[in-house]
C-alpha cells in the first residue's frame, strides 16, 4: 500500500548510476522543494532507457543541475545526518521553466492507502482530527513501513470518519499534502475514503483529547503545525515493539544508503548521458 506524491524540485546533485542491464540506467538526483520560507531536499532515482529513442520526450526529461523539474512517482522515508527526507522513485519527469521574480511555491502532494492504528482524536478548539496510519511499501529493493499522521476536518463529509473507522482493520485512501514535522509525516487530507478489512478482530479505541490554545491562522502548514503541537507530540499512543522495530530498520537501512550516495556526488555533466 504505497503512497505516491508529485511536486517541483530544483536539482541540486545529479549523477548517473551504474548500469542494471544493457538497456537502462538510473539518475540519482538530490532536489530542493519549498515549504514554507524553506526548501526540504528529496533523494530521487530516475530509470531511463539507454537508447535515446526509446525514451518518452514528454514525461522522462533527464535531470540538470540547476534547473527546475516536475517530477512524480512512489515515496518512502530515508534520514540523512539525523533528519528524515524523502525518497522518490521517480516515474515521471518534466523539465519547467520558472519565472526569475516568481518563488518555486508547489506542495508535496501525496495520495496513499495505509491502515489506521488508532481512532481518530480531536483537537479541541480546531475542526481537524488527527489519526496515525501504517504505511508500507517496496521500493529500491528495500521493504518499508512507517507512520503518517493524518489530519482531516471532521465537520464536513468526513465527519463520519470519527467513528466508523476501525484500526487495524479499515484501509484508507488519502490525497492531500504532506510534510514532515520534527522528524514526523504529516499529511494534510483533502479526500477520503475507506474500506474495512475483516481479516483480524474488531477493537475498541477511545479517542484522547488534549486541552490545546486556538488556532490563529488557516493555511494546510499552519493546521499540521497545530496538530503536531498540539496532539501527537503529547499523545500517549505507543506502537508495539515489533511494529517500532520494523520502521526503525527499514529507515536506518534507508539512511546509510542516502548518506553514502550523497557523499559520493559527482554533480558534473561528464557522466551522464546525451540526450
Amino acid at each position: 500500500m504505497p503512497c505516491y506524491a508529485d511536486t517541483i524540485v530544483r536539482i541540486k546533485h545529479v549523477r548517473r548510476n551504474k548500469k542494471e542491464d544493457s538497456r537502462t540506467f538510473s539518475l540519482w538526483a538530490i532536489g530542493a522543494y519549498p515549504i514554507g520560507t524553506e526548501d526540504l531536499e528529496m533523494e530521487m532515482t530516475l530509470p531511463m532507457p539507454i537508447n535515446p529513442d526509446d525514451r518518452d520526450p514528454d514525461s522522462q526529461a533527464l535531470f540538470k543541475r540547476d534547473e527546475y523539474f516536475s517530477v512524480g512517482g512512489k515515496i518512502v522515508p530515508g534520514t540523512y545526518a539525523g533528519n528524515k527526507r524523502l525518497k522518490m522513485l521517480v516515474t515521471n519527469s518534466t523539465n519547467i521553466s520558472i519565472d526569475g521574480k516568481a518563488s518555486n511555491k508547489c506542495p508535496m502532494k501525496v495520495s496513499l492507502v495505509g491502515i489506521p492504528q488508532k481512532m481518530p482524536l480531536d483537537i479541541r478548539h480546531t475542526e481537524n482530527s488527527v489519526i496515525d496510519l501504517l504505511v508500507s511499501d517496496y521500493l529500491l529493493h528495500q521493504q518499508y513501513n512507517y507512520i503518517v499522521k493524518v489530519v482531516f476536518p471532521h465537520v464536513n463529509q468526513f465527519k463520519h470518519y470519527k467513528t466508523s473507522v476501525r484500526p487495524h482493520e479499515s484501509i484508507l485512501f488519502v490525497v492531500g499534502q504532506l510534510e514532515i514535522i520534527d522528524n514526523e509525516i504529516y499529511v494534510y487530507a483533502r479526500e477520503l475514503s475507506y474500506i474495512d478489512s475483516l481479516s483480524t478482530k474488531k477493537k475498541d479505541y477511545e479517542p484522547n483529547n488534549h486541552e490545546v490554545t486556538l488556532i490563529t491562522t488557516n493555511t494546510t502548514r499552519s493546521k499540521l503545525l497545530y496538530a503536531h503541537k498540539n496532539a501527537f507530540k503529547n499523545s500517549d499512543v505507543k506502537y508495539s515493539d515489533d511494529t517500532q522495530e520494523e520502521i526503525i530498520s527499514s529507515t536506518s537501512t534507508g539512511s546509510e544508503y542516502f548518506e553514502s550516495m550523497y557523499q559520493d556526488d559527482l554533480s558534473g555533466d561528464d557522466d551522464l548521458p546525451d540526450v
